[in-house]
């Protein structure tokens, strides 16, 4: 389920590909795509609408069970009738509708008269008065048009500022004719931009199209790109502007697989507050290169590589010919945040949203409901650990958390309902995920558990004003992890000694105290391994250290892939083995996945970071035997190939002329090569990836604690 259903427009080809509606214009994220926001967002095309869009409660619904709180018009200036009537109809049976009135149809059916049709249809849900800038809310049948002049396509340019475009000549790297044949590639150019800082700046755009595509930047900030070489794609920069030096650069690619037409052609066009215009079109007084320098995005200073452009021609030369002026090709959709905003100030929070120890914005979700029961998918993208509070908007229910990996349910002990919304910690380690669900069955347990403290130090607090510091330990560096088991006891797992003080809902608490834990057992060489063969490594190795494969000394090592296992004897002391704990394996660092066996048992296969798995149940007093079997991807063995004559016939950049007969005879190779790829990935001066068990690995208890019953009821 979602809260936004965005309308595309009519027509096509519709895509979201460089729409700024979905890129982020935040400072520390400026260009790349936009993270789904807490109002989640669908688009659609007019045909759903159509055709199967109903309203049940004043919620736009499909047939599918898909529902939406809002749907929001493109920015667009037109709109059949026909899909016009059905808007209008939604919006009679409850429906909430954000965007401004259509004035044509884009269709000649039935012209003129479709025009009028239109018109009079809008006048019904907008009336006949224009559409003002501050935001209206108009009310008609059971539902409501939002409307106002933040939901218009921003300023376009002014006349004077396209007719400048008649100034602007197609320009490319100088080599050869580009107009006719250019080499493929990517090709550089850059203009400095001075805006005069004693004049208020009234608006600035930039048009720009290339054949075949381009980026460009203003200042180092993403400032748009467009891949139609007969569309003029415009761009509001005044925001990216600065009074004195500023630079605008482009990287052009000339696309294909043989030379072709390659240009560059458009205009910085300024206005001042005093009336005083400036076009800078591209001309020889842009800068190419075939290569970019470093910083080449911001660093306006002179520097080496760079060459006047070469001017190949005016606008309207063979072979591109006219160029159309559109529209804003990427502001069709409006503002995702504002629309959150509309819901949120109707009562409707955000669906999700989370406040993390470090301020960051890592995780992604979706929500689906499933016969009665919320189903949240939360994913951290982050290479680093997140501990998050996570707001969910459920009621009365409590969490249970589904692991993928290992097809655990875990009831979690902290949560809490505040503001009418579900606050659940959450503890993801580098790319984990896991379904937070709640379901219809039980309410909220009155023992459950709102914030904790170590040491008179505060751990958590599922009620705060602000961001809070949450953690909901599944091992590692944070202290303390509470779940429930089965019958709904809970219990408290510690990784730290220390004095904790647990606050339930109903105001009461409990004191946890752990004076030490067991030191860590280190498990240090040598390890035993055996090489899988086929490999080019030999059988069986002893490492005395763990180190990779790709700095071994035997060539065989160096640049095998495959599996190898490592077998490693120890002897577990008394301390470790204390009463009422439960014991992690944690193997360190490993390249790339690493199956574990301890005392013949199979513990699971772990093929991501934290490579840490519970050994509680297979770990035992004195003597134990532990196997780790470890695989690493198949670069190094095809970086060692590279070192061995050629097997086949190749074309000068590595691809496969034909199938070699021995392939096709199911022979080996006959130089001695262990793969084959029909386009040569590697050379045999590439470097190598790390590979194996590199640890350091140790073996670590926790403390479990019962929370005697009745302790926080």
């Amino acid at each position: 389920m979602a809260d936004i259903c965005l309308l595309s427009p009519e027509g096509s080809p519709q895509t979201i590909d460089r729409q700024k509606a979905f890129i982020s214009h935040a400072a520390c994220t400026e260009g790349q795509p936009l993270e789904r926001p807490g109002h989640n967002f669908d688009t659609c095309p007019p045909e759903v609408v159509l055709t199967r869009m109903s309203v049940k409660d004043g919620k736009l619904v499909l047939p599918d069970g898909m529902s939406y709180r809002m749907l929001a018009l493109p920015r667009s200036e037109t709109m059949t009738p026909q899909l016009l009537r059905k808007i209008k109809d939604l919006v009679r049976a409850g429906a909430t509708v954000a965007g401004n009135r259509p004035l044509k149809s884009p269709s000649l059916s039935g012209y003129p008269a479709c025009d009028a049709e239109l018109r009079a249809l809008a006048d019904e849900l907008w009336g006949s008065r224009e559409t003002g800038a501050a935001l209206t809310e108009i009310r008609l049948g059971k539902g409501r048009v939002l409307c106002g002049a933040r939901f218009s396509p921003e300023q376009r340019p002014e006349a004077g500022v396209l007719g400048s475009m008649s100034s602007a000549k197609w320009i490319w790297y100088r080599e050869g004719s580009p107009a006719a044949a250019a080499p493929v590639g990517a090709r550089y150019f850059r203009r400095v931009v001075d805006i005069d800082s004693s004049a208020e700046l009234d608006s600035a755009h930039l048009l720009l199209t290339a054949d075949n595509s381009f980026e460009c930047w203003v200042n180092g900030k993403a400032a748009g790109s467009g891949d139609d070489f007969t569309r003029l794609y415009q761009r509001n920069i005044a925001a990216l502007l600065h009074p004195g030096r500023n630079l605008v650069t482009v990287k052009a690619v000339n696309g294909a697989n043989v030379p072709n037409p390659a240009g560059l052609i458009g205009l910085v066009g300024i206005t001042y507050r005093d009336g005083r215009r400036v076009s800078i079109p591209t001309d020889a007084s842009w800068e190419s290169a075939v290569n970019a320098p470093a910083n080449w995005q911001s660093e306006s200073a002179p520097a080496e590589g760079w060459s006047a452009a070469m001017v190949l021609g005016p606008m309207g030369m063979e072979p591109w010919g006219s160029i159309e002026q559109t529209a804003l090709a990427s502001d069709l959709y409006p503002d995702i945040e504002l629309l959150g905003q509309l819901l949120d100030e109707r009562g409707i929070p955000p669906d999700f949203d989370y406040s993390a120890r470090d301020s960051s914005r890592s995780l992604r979700f979706i929500h689906k409901s499933i016969g009665g029961t919320e189903v949240y998918f939360v994913a951290n993208k982050a290479a680093e650990v997140q501990d998050a509070l996570c707001s969910f908007r459920v009621r009365g229910r409590r969490p249970e958390l589904w692991r993928p990996e290992t097809g655990e349910i875990v009831r979690p002990a902290v949560y809490d309902e505040v503001d009418g919304r579900m606050r659940v910690p959450l503890h993801l380690e580098p790319g984990e995920a896991v379904f937070v669900v709640f379901g219809p069955g039980g309410g909220l347990e009155r023992d459950r558990v709102v914030s904790a403290a170590r040491n008179g130090e505060a751990l958590l607090d599922t009620r705060p004003s602000g961001p809070g510091k949450p953690v909901n330990a599944g091992g590692g560096n944070n202290p303390i992890e509470l779940v429930r088991g089965a019958r709904g006891r809970a219990a408290a797992l510690l990784w730290q000694p220390g004095s904790y003080t647990l606050s339930a809902a109903n105001g009461r608490k409990t004191e946890l105290s752990v004076a030490s834990l067991p030191a860590p057992l280190k498990l240090a060489g040598p390890w035993q391994v055996d090489f899988s063969a086929g490999g080019g490594a030999p059988g069986r190795l002893t490492f005395p250290d763990l180190i990779s494969w790709a700095d071994h000394d035997d060539q065989g090592v160096r640049f095998f892939s495959g599996s190898a296992t490592y077998a490693k004897a120890f002897a577990a002391p008394p301390d470790l083995m204390a009463k009422g704990h439960r014991w992690f394996l944690d193997l360190g660092k490993v390249a790339v996945m690493a199956e574990v066996r301890l005392n013949g048992k199979p513990l699971g296969t772990l093929w991501k970071a934290p490579f840490r798995i519970e050994v509680t149940g297979a770990l035992k007093p004195g003597d134990n035997a532990l196997e780790v079997k470890v695989v690493n991807l198949w670069v190094n063995r095809q970086i060692g190939d590279e070192l061995l004559p050629e097997d086949s016939d190749r074309n000068p950049d590595g691809t496969l002329k034909k199938w070699p007969q021995w392939l096709e005879e199911g022979k080996p190779s006959p130089t001695g090569r262990h793969t084959f790829t029909s386009w040569r990935l590697w050379k045999k001066d590439s470097p190598l990836q790390e590979s194996g068990l590199l640890g350091p690995v140790t073996i670590s208890a926790a403390r479990q604690i019962p929370i005697a019953d009745g302790a926080l009821r």
